[in-house]
């Protein structure tokens, strides 16, 4: 476990974009990587989904154990997981290997090239078959420092109640409400075109802070969250986790989040996790049949705008 010095300074962390570089933006282009390790599929007709920051976690074994620790993490049939490193083909591939070990199905996409075969980068694994992943390149930042390429990354999950699309973000952090409203236009514009149920989920550093030159902080000046939420709100999307607690452990601040679209929120949940600074979020989510919401699931754009941002 590491205390990211840099989000008191910046917030700072993320891949580089893959597939075709965004307008203006130095990104290079990378191919996904997909494997199906999947031995079955659970026959129940809800869906536990969850969004974890790795925070660049390598050792599968205290993975697993924090798997099988935290119900939260055990129970998920869908997990999106940021800053996740790969050392390439072979045994030194963590992706790979935590997909095995879980028996599901996996796509990574590979940004940031660190050193040799290593990468670190988005995933989505699935107990669900996955297919037509893609990504989708963000606006590009220069932050003066540590800048880096943001991607989400797409794909489609054929779920209990049939297929639903999941798009896992990681954006800048030293940005202000107006450019990180440009990364998320991007994944609203990819998500414009398709249908069905849809989830976003990922850690979108809404860390509420107004950032002057993106060097220097002024904490609590800035509703990122809330501008965030207004976005989607406006597009059908809605959240539960606007009035519980902070996603990161050293402040108290809301970085991850998991939203919703035409499905109905069954329940939902937040976790400390022993490798990771950030909480696992999970939701866990069922066909949106019509019937009035247990949780913030169908209630539009202000679902979330109720409570203020920590």
């Amino acid at each position: 476990m590491r205390l990211r010095l840099a989000l008191v300074a910046g917030l700072a962390a993320a891949p580089l974009a893959l597939g075709q570089p965004a307008p203006n933006s130095p990104c290079p282009s990378h191919p996904l990587v997909q494997e199906s390790y999947r031995v079955f599929r659970p026959s129940a007709d809800v869906v536990q989904l969850v969004t974890l920051n790795m925070a660049e976690e390598t050792d599968v074994g205290e993975i697993r154990a924090e798997i099988d620790r935290l119900p939260l993490l055990g129970d998920a049939a869908v997990l999106a997981l940021q800053e996740v490193m790969d050392a390439g083909e072979g045994a030194g591939s963590m992706p790979r290997n935590l997909a095995k070990s879980l028996q599901m199905d996996l796509v990574y996409a590979p940004g940031d090239r660190l050193s040799g075969a290593s990468t670190r980068g988005l995933a989505i694994l699935s107990r669900y078959r996955i297919r037509d992943a893609k990504v989708i390149p963000l606006p590009h930042n220069d932050l003066h420092f540590k800048s880096r390429c943001r991607i989400a990354l797409a794909a489609t999950i054929d779920g209990p109640f049939g297929p639903f699309r999941l798009w896992n973000l990681h954006f800048d952090s030293r940005i202000n409400a107006e450019r990180r409203l440009r990364q998320l236009e991007a994944v609203l514009a990819d998500a414009s075109g398709e249908n069905g149920p849809k989830v976003i989920a990922g850690d979108l550093n809404t860390g509420n802070v107004f950032w002057i030159n993106h060097l220097v902080p002024l904490p609590y000046l800035h509703g990122q969250s809330q501008a965030v939420c207004r976005a989607l709100g406006a597009q059908g999307f809605s959240t539960p986790f606007c009035c519980t607690g902070r996603t990161f452990d050293y402040l108290p601040v809301k970085l991850d989040w998991i939203y919703v679209r035409d499905l109905a929120i069954r329940g939902h949940s937040l976790s400390s996790v022993a490798f990771s600074d950030h909480r696992a979020l999970a939701v866990t989510v069922v066909q949106d049949d019509g019937e009035p919401a247990q949780e913030i699931g169908r209630s539009g754009a202000n679902a979330c705008c109720a409570c203020p941002a920590e």
